[in-house]
């Protein structure tokens, strides 16, 4: 097993570590979610969900009356009112908190919630097409007559002392590493020009190598060229053949982008883009599960928070007689 091997083997490990965490805090985040629905400990969130008014209601309940009057004696009967008509003139109205189900204010709009998931579900499903196709594409992107990849040596990066030519004819347009650059086709044999930089097909890895062109020979009319990385000391092993030469450096780099592009591109990307994507998946379900849950219990929180206003009057009413 190579080391680049070990290296994408261990990286991987750790994502997937990383991505077994995420999975148990979504889950223990919405295991902390029923217990506080159980007991409890949401009531102010759905006091603020509840549609609140005041209610005038007249109080007949059963209950016990104190009767005090302000004589110098002070005295002071208590009777049991349960069975005894009381005077209505003395029984006034009492205003309570009443909730209904009138939703006030909704956490989350449905419609809403859809088009945003949507738009996610979308988002992620291009970025794991780009990966897909990034890495199976070797990096290389067509679009239009341009074609676009992503450097991912040092070969061009800087200049190589030994390489006096670079300074001598003041070539300063390096490449550095992962950074993402443009390509245009090469139509003819005449314009392909010495020093210039430009990227032709590897014969054996199959991949475009960008390099600068030092050197022109022709054997037998056809013309071969030299090529050589800016940062490196000798020359690419093998001529290179006018008609494999394809593509002409427009001098148009960009590191950020390339940096983008070369990750996602990588077995590693790859992986963390799928990770990202279930993650956000299953965040989504269990919120929605938790949506659902909350929902479901508005009626009967509503039915007991109704009934306490109802308790916290108490049992025992205060009439003053002259």
């Amino acid at each position: 097993m190579t080391k680049s091997t070990q290296s994408l083997l261990i990286n991987i490990l750790l994502l997937t570590i990383i991505f077994i965490i995420i999975i148990l805090i979504i889950l223990e985040n919405y295991s902390l979610f029923k217990t506080k629905i159980k007991n409890n400990k949401l009531d102010k969130e759905y006091k603020k969900d509840l549609n609140l008014s005041f209610t005038r209601i007249n109080d007949n309940r059963n209950r016990k009356y104190i009767i005090n009057t302000n004589s110098s004696k002070g005295i002071n009967l208590t009777i049991d009112a349960s069975n005894v008509h009381i005077n209505e003139d003395i029984e006034e109205p009492t205003i309570i908190k009443r909730y209904n189900l009138k939703v006030k204010n909704k956490k989350r709009n449905k419609v809403l919630k859809i088009i945003w998931d949507t738009i996610w579900a979308i988002l992620f499903l291009c970025v794991l097409s780009f990966s897909i196709y990034s890495k199976y594409n070797n990096n290389i992107y067509e679009i239009r007559n341009k074609t676009y990849i992503t450097i991912t040596t040092g070969s061009m990066s800087y200049k190589n002392e030994y390489n006096s030519y670079l300074v001598d004819k003041k070539l300063n347009n390096q490449i550095k590493t992962f950074s993402l650059i443009s390509l245009e086709k090469v139509e003819k044999d005449e314009d392909i020009k010495l020093y210039d930089i430009y990227a032709y097909k590897n014969e054996k890895t199959n991949k475009l190598v960008v390099h600068r062109i030092i050197n022109k020979t022709v054997i037998n009319g056809i013309s071969y060229y030299t090529f050589r990385g800016d940062a490196n000391k000798s020359s690419d092993y093998y001529l290179v053949e006018s008609k494999n030469v394809l593509y002409h450096y427009t001098g148009v780099s960009n590191l950020p982008l390339g940096i983008i592009f070369s990750y996602s591109g990588s077995y590693i990307g790859l992986v963390s883009v799928t990770y990202l994507f279930i993650s956000f998946i299953l965040l989504d379900i269990f919120d929605n599960k938790k949506i659902k849950l909350y929902e479901s219990l508005m009626k009967v929180n509503k039915d007991r928070y109704n009934k306490e206003e109802i308790d916290n009057l108490g049992d025992t009413k205060v009439v003053y007689i002259k």
